[in-house]
């Protein structure tokens, strides 16, 4: 990713007036930053002390990078400029190369916006469904599009939002097993009005519209709408740096501190030199040939089509990088840098570090990812390796396979201190009628751990389904979890692959289930509302087997 925001999280924040303290409807929770991040981990964290003494070779690696941009000249800022000004350049360029590579979301920014409490979540998903890779989805993804992902191979759901910061965590001992975790519960609150909502789709949809007709995907546009961009790609920054904060951001806060501002307002955030920065690294990305380069490793598709995914996640709100270019031959992983200075040996290792922990994040290979490449954005000089090579290179010796498996569990760990979560789940490549519809699976449960509690489903081939919450192990469960025992829920399920749906009868009331079922009936996503109380939540279930007996 590009160089974070390392002095936001210091600044004095003041809160926009209209803002609540939690966002989306009902209250619905709608991103915390529970955890650091793997960038944050491998600059001084155990992870960070595993790299160094486990990957040796890094530095030799890290000159050469080094060497391959000393005859380039750096775009460089104009005048006098702070720290924070580097890491937003580098944010904001970023968002023009997501856009680039593909017409998706700005999926941070409504993250951002959703924590500065400046929208509803169900309004940041019409918002995200309306972008066109998410345009085509059904209606049970469009519901939950901003936690809905391409990736090189199909598509991913993120399944549920973090937390507020005093709610529960998952499970950590879940994400170490499988770098998948939970849904999480919502509290209800009195609705009210968000103002800022109509500017913004205002500003979504312009932008919308401007990349469809002056630089569609794989291409740049003139100076002229590059300039446009640099200014709607910096506002986007700054709604993404209160999602990396985990606040809102001074710049946000004056933006709104006197109610919902005009769209034009907005984008004269972007100061003239930045503008012509930012159109310079736009440049600096064509008369270098990088952007060639780039068209070439994914394979080079026709005019305005894509050239591969945008903000892959790996470990949801953890580890998400920024491009992958989906060629013939595998997927390569590229960081964009916006640095000037590359003499930095430290800070090139830990870039290395961090491309090769992104391709050992992948264990279901969602991404397909072959090479691994640094884009030096401010020189215009685009280094790739095969990813056996330059793993190769940094193990100095030692065996590849041992190493990756090393690096995950260190992840593990870091992961379940921190108290991460991922709620990931594989979806059809396509959504949509699978040729063999699957069907739940029977004989073990699907499990939603929480953290002092579980819930748990089980199927039955007569259609029926049981549910409970638990602080038993799936072992003990599923002694008693069966038809005809007492005190769970019960009731029939309906499956119209990928859809699924029932009504759970308890003692108290009735809960309804609505969500879709993994091509591999390995996992459910769920939308859990009780009749109960009115409480609704959405919740990963993972098929778990258990002993014949149980």
């Amino acid at each position: 990713m590009p160089v974070r925001r390392s002095r936001v999280e210091e600044r004095a924040i003041r809160t926009p007036p209209f803002a609540g303290r939690r966002g989306g409807p009902g209250g619905r929770c709608v991103v915390s930053i529970g955890a650091v991040s793997l960038t944050s981990q491998l600059r001084d964290g155990p992870l960070a002390a595993w790299c160094t003494k486990r990957l040796p070779g890094a530095t030799d690696v890290a000159r050469a990078v080094a060497a391959r941009s000393r005859g380039a000249r750096p775009v460089f800022p104009q005048g006098q400029v702070g720290l924070d000004h580097w890491a937003a350049i580098g944010g904001a360029f970023g968002a023009r190369l997501a856009a680039l590579v593909q017409p998706a979301p700005p999926y941070y920014a409504l993250y951002g916006l959703l924590r500065a409490d400046l929208a509803r979540r169900d309004w940041a998903d019409a918002e995200a469904a309306r972008w066109p890779t998410h345009a085509h989805l059904p209606d049970r993804l469009r519901e939950m599009a901003l936690d809905v992902r391409p990736t090189s191979v199909g598509w991913l759901s993120l399944a549920a939002t973090l937390s507020a910061p005093e709610a529960p965590v998952s499970e950590a001992r879940r994400v170490a097993a499988a770098l998948l975790g939970t849904g999480h519960t919502t509290r209800p609150t009195p609705a009210r009005r968000y103002p800022a909502e109509p500017v913004l789709a205002d500003l979504f949809e312009r932008t919308r519209d401007y990349l469809a007709r002056y630089a569609r995907p794989g291409q740049l546009g003139p100076a002229g709408a590059e300039a446009g961009l640099a200014r709607t790609f910096w506002l986007f920054n700054l709604f993404e740096e209160v999602y990396r904060a985990g606040r809102v951001t001074e710049p946000v806060g004056r933006l709104f501190a006197t109610g919902a501002p005009s769209v034009e307002s907005m984008r004269s955030a972007a100061s003239g030199p930045v503008v012509a920065e930012l159109v310079a690294l736009a440049q600096r990305l064509t008369e270098s040939g990088a952007l060639d380069e780039l068209r070439a490793l994914a394979g080079g598709p026709g005019e305005g089509e894509p050239l591969g995914v945008a903000g892959p996640v790996f470990v949801n709100h953890w580890a998400d990088g920024d491009l992958v270019l989906t060629g013939p031959e595998g997927a390569t992983l590229v960081d964009v840098k916006t640095v000037a200075k590359t003499s930095d040996l430290d800070r090139s290792v830990r870039w290395l570090w961090q491309l090769v922990g992104y391709a050992w994040l992948d264990a279901a290979d969602r991404y397909r990812i072959r090479r691994l490449g640094l884009y030096l954005a401010r020189h215009g000089v685009l280094l790739t390796w095969p990813l056996e090579e330059l793993v190769g290179a940094l193990v100095g010796g030692r065996d590849p396979d041992e190493a990756r498996a090393e690096f995950r569990a260190e992840a593990a760990r870091a992961l379940a201190g921190e108290g991460a979560t991922t709620n990931v789940a594989d979806l059809p490549a396509t959504p949509g009628p699978a040729p063999v519809p699957p069907a739940p699976r029977t004989g073990g449960l699907y499990v939603s751990p929480g953290p002092e509690s579980a819930r748990y489903l089980r199927f039955a081939g007569d259609g029926q389904v049981l549910g409970v919450t638990s602080t038993g192990n799936p072992e003990q469960v599923a002694r008693w979890l069966k038809p005809g025992g007492a005190h769970f829920g019960a009731g029939a399920y309906r499956l119209d692959w990928p859809d699924i749906s029932f009504i759970m009868t308890v003692e108290q009331g009735r809960v309804s289930y609505r969500g879709f079922l993994t091509h591999d009936a390995s996992q459910l996503v769920l939308t859990v509302h009780s009749g109960i109380n009115g409480h609704r939540a959405r919740y990963v279930y993972t098929y778990t087997p258990v002993a014949a007996e149980a």
